[in-house]
């Protein structure tokens, strides 16, 4: 248990440490972004096609508008046809992918000079959900951030792991159809 705390420590240190954001043109690439959102996501563990929904939100208190949204996946995990099994990936091996590739609903990035119209609140938060489809087999870490209207700024979100497991057949085997696999000339 400490050495997967500690691996998603790495994984986490890695992301902070790593300007990959590559959603909206607009956010400069060298500032440090505050972690302000809480994500959060209704399932860890799903099957591809599985709905999911990425809960995004802010203290209700804070009063400041935002103008977009952008979402960056990692791909940390991958399934290993030789083992029948997802399997870690070495962080030299982390891969930055396009939202729009893996999963079916989830925007890489948003931008409106309206600014964003929040789809959730309650007394304690205010923020927007996402309800998304996992294309392919894998293990994802994802984030998010918003930037702040009138400002060159943006604030960003703890990290949120999702993993895209095979259903198994009634043999206890994993079932996996081809279209979940990643291509490896990718």
């Amino acid at each position: 248990m400490l050495a997967r705390f500690q691996s998603l420590i790495g994984v986490f240190l890695l992301l902070l440490c790593t300007p990959i954001h590559q959603s909206t043109a607009e956010e400069p690439r060298n500032s440090a972004k505050p972690v302000q959102l809480m994500l959060r996501l209704n399932e860890h563990e799903v099957f591809p096609g599985q709905s999911v929904r990425l809960e995004e939100s802010i203290p209700a208190s804070v009063e400041t508008g935002f103008r977009g949204i952008g979402h960056d996946v990692i791909s940390i995990g991958r399934y290993d046809e030789k083992v029948a099994s997802l399997v870690n990936l070495r962080p030299k091996e982390f891969d930055a992918v396009e939202p729009n590739d893996e999963f079916d609903g989830l925007l890489g990035g948003y931008m409106s000079s309206a600014g964003i119209t929040f789809t959730s609140q309650n007394p304690r938060q205010k923020g927007i959900e996402f309800e998304f489809r996992p294309k392919r087999l894998g293990i994802y870490m994802i984030t998010a951030s918003w930037g702040i209207k009138g400002k060159d700024e943006w604030i960003a979100s703890n990290p949120v792991i999702l993993i895209v497991k095979p259903p198994t057949g009634s043999n206890g085997k994993p079932i996996v159809k081809p279209e979940w696999l990643k291509e490896t000339n990718e």
